[in-house]
C-alpha cells in the first residue's frame, strides 16, 4: 500500500490534533473539572458570572460542567446576597483538597511536557501560539 503524502499544512492540523488529544487524556479527560477546581481554589467564593469569564466556557457547558461537580460534593452552589440574578461558588472541604492536588501535580506536569523545548524554542513556541490564536479569533468575530 503506497503511504499518502500530506501536504505541510495536513501534517501541522495532524500534529495539532494528536497534542490535543494527548493533553485531553493526560487531564485524565476532565480538563475543564480540574481547570475550574484550581480556579476556585486560588479565587474563593467568586460567582458563576466571575468563572465564566474566566475560562471563557460556554455559559450552559459551564452550568453542566459546575452540575457535575457539586454532585461530586466538590463545591457548593448559592445565590448571592447581593444581587440574586448571581450564584456563588465555593469548594467544599474536598473540593479543596482536590485543588489543592490538582495544583500540586499541574506544576511538576508543566515542566515535564515542555522539557525537551529550550527556553527560547518555549517563547518561540508561545509566540507562534499566540498568533495562531490571535487570527482564529478574528475569523471567528467575522463569521
Amino acid at each position: 500500500m503506497d503511504e499518502v503524502k500530506l501536504s505541510r499544512e495536513e501534517e501541522l492540523w495532524s500534529q495539532m490534533r494528536r497534542c490535543g488529544h494527548f493533553l485531553w487524556t493526560r487531564a485524565g479527560g476532565k480538563a475543564s473539572q480540574n481547570r475550574i477546581l484550581s480556579i476556585l481554589g486560588r479565587h474563593e467564593g467568586i460567582t458563576q458570572k466571575e468563572l465564566l469569564e474566566m475560562t471563557d466556557i460556554q455559559s450552559g457547558s459551564l452550568s453542566e460542567i459546575l452540575g457535575k461537580i457539586e454532585a461530586e460534593g466538590l463545591i457548593v452552589r448559592s445565590r448571592n446576597p447581593q444581587d440574586k440574578r448571581n450564584t456563588d461558588i465555593r469548594l467544599t472541604q474536598t473540593g479543596r483538597r482536590r485543588a489543592e492536588e490538582i495544583d500540586a501535580h499541574w506544576e511538576q506536569d508543566l515542566k515535564e511536557l515542555f522539557a525537551p523545548l529550550s527556553p527560547q524554542e518555549r517563547d518561540a513556541l508561545l509566540d507562534m501560539l499566540r498568533r495562531l490564536l490571535a487570527s482564529w479569533e478574528v475569523k471567528m468575530d467575522e463569521t
